[in-house]
C-alpha cells in the first residue's frame, strides 16, 4: 500500500483492513481539517494508494486584529476570501512582510502535529516502510506558519499648482504615496507633511513647486 502525505510517499505492508486503522498503525493522526482519499472507513486493498493533504496554518493580520486559521488555500486571495475578508482594489497584501500579488500562489508550510508523526520517523517502525523526501517533510513540519498582512488603502488629498485631487493609497509614508501616483519631487520643492510622514486617512498633502529664475547682472 502506498501512503502519500503532502507529497512525501511511503510504501508499507499491512494486515489492516481499513484506511483509518492503517493510518493509526503508522502513527499518522489526521486533523479534522485534513483531506483523506479514500476516507478512513474505506477498505485497504492490495496496491491501494492513500493520499493525505494536510491543512496548513496561516496567521492573518487584518484591521489591527491577528487570527490563525487552518486552510488548504494556496493564494492570499483564497485565504482572505475563506476568512471572509474583503479586499479593495488599492489595498496591499504582504506575505511574511513582502508585498505580493494577491493571486500569486505560495508554498504552504505544514506545522508540527498537523498529521501526527512524520513519515521519516516511520522508517524505523519495522513495518517495511520505504520513504521519499524525508528531510523535506520533517523540515516542513517544524516550520512556522506563513503570515498574511492586509494594509488598507485610505483616502488622502494632494494639492499642487492650484489643483487638488483625492486618491486612495495603501502607501506607508507620504513619499511612497506620491511616487505611486507618478508625482516626482525635486530637491527645491516643498512638501507638507514631509515625505517620511506616515500616511493617515484624510491627510492633506501640499506640494509647492520650485520655479526656475533667471538672474541677470
Amino acid at each position: 500500500v502506498t501512503v502519500t502525505v503532502d507529497g512525501a510517499q511511503t510504501t508499507v505492508h499491512t494486515h489492516r483492513t481499513a484506511v483509518g486503522d492503517l493510518l493509526a498503525e503508522l502513527g499518522i493522526i489526521p486533523s479534522a481539517d485534513d483531506l483523506i482519499d479514500p476516507p478512513p472507513s474505506a477498505p485497504v486493498l492490495a496496491g491501494s494508494a492513500i493520499r493525505i493533504t494536510r491543512a496548513h496554518s496561516m496567521v492573518l493580520h487584518v484591521d489591527g486584529v491577528s487570527n490563525e486559521l487552518r486552510t488548504h488555500a494556496q493564494t492570499p486571495a483564497a485565504v482572505l476570501r475563506e476568512a471572509g475578508v474583503q479586499v479593495q482594489a488599492r489595498d496591499q497584501v504582504f506575505l511574511n512582510g513582502q508585498l505580493v500579488d494577491i493571486n500569486t500562489p505560495f508554498q504552504p508550510r505544514s506545522t508540527k502535529g498537523a498529521a501526527g508523526a512524520s513519515l521519516a520517523s516511520l522508517a524505523s517502525a519495522s513495518l517495511g516502510v520505504q520513504t521519499k523526501n524525508q528531510s523535506s517533510t520533517a523540515a516542513a513540519q517544524n516550520a512556522s506558519p506563513l503570515v498574511i498582512s492586509l494594509r488598507r488603502a485610505v483616502s488622502v488629498s494632494i494639492s499642487q499648482d492650484g489643483a487638488s485631487t483625492s486618491i486612495m493609497t495603501a502607501a506607508s509614508v507620504v513619499g511612497e504615496a506620491l511616487f505611486g501616483e507618478g508625482i516626482y519631487i525635486y530637491a527645491a520643492d516643498r512638501v507638507s507633511p514631509s515625505l517620511d510622514e506616515p500616511v493617515a486617512a484624510g491627510m492633506r498633502i501640499s506640494i509647492q513647486r520650485a520655479r526656475p529664475v533667471t538672474i541677470t547682472a
